[in-house]
């Protein structure tokens, strides 16, 4: 009969646990929220769900500045606020943030750095502080139709279909509900 120290089922339990403990880990982000298919675990602080990285401390500006004139802010990062007008209906891979939730407010479209992380379906309506940096893009007609099927709206497109948008790519999102 085999006979196993006490100590050494200690150690292989904790070894376990320890090894458990990484995968989880390492599973956050868009492999995790796709096998699971739900975003990513948010982090709860006071009411306020955190995707991606933390934010940290990039020079706040008014949303509405950076629609105006994004090429002044094309050079580095930026924190905005503002109102989650739509999310992407199926993942959450992208929304329109917009500067009130008047339906005429000015707004843009925000994507998540490398597609790393989304934020959940129902964040429509939810108070938005974001880092990321600007960009104007042309937006393929079969992109525009692509994302209108998840409920984006396009203010104007091209006569191709195609539009031209400023867009801010988000390396950290913090959400609160309203």
């Amino acid at each position: 009969m085999l006979r196993i120290a006490p100590s050494t089922v200690i150690f292989a339990a904790a070894l376990l646990a320890a090894n458990l403990g990484c995968k989880s880990e390492s599973q956050s982000g868009s492999a995790a929220s796709e096998a699971s298919g739900s975003p990513p675990a948010a982090q709860h602080r006071a009411g306020v769900e955190a995707f991606g990285a933390p934010l940290s401390g990039a020079p706040a500006k008014a949303l509405a500045d950076v629609i105006a004139a994004p090429a002044q802010f094309k050079d580095g990062p930026v924190r905005v606020s503002g109102v989650a007008r739509r999310v992407c209906e199926r993942k959450g891979c992208w929304m329109e943030l917009a500067t009130g939730a008047e339906p005429n407010a000015e707004s843009c479209r925000v994507r998540f750095e490398n597609y790393g992380f989304f934020v959940p379906t129902d964040s429509a309506g939810s108070q938005i502080t974001l880092e990321g940096k600007v960009e104007v893009r042309k937006v393929s007609a079969g992109r525009v139709r692509h994302l209108e099927n998840e409920g984006a709206v396009f203010a104007s497109k091209n006569e191709d279909g195609s539009a031209n948008e400023v867009q801010i790519v988000a390396t950290g999102v913090e959400l609160l509900r309203n």
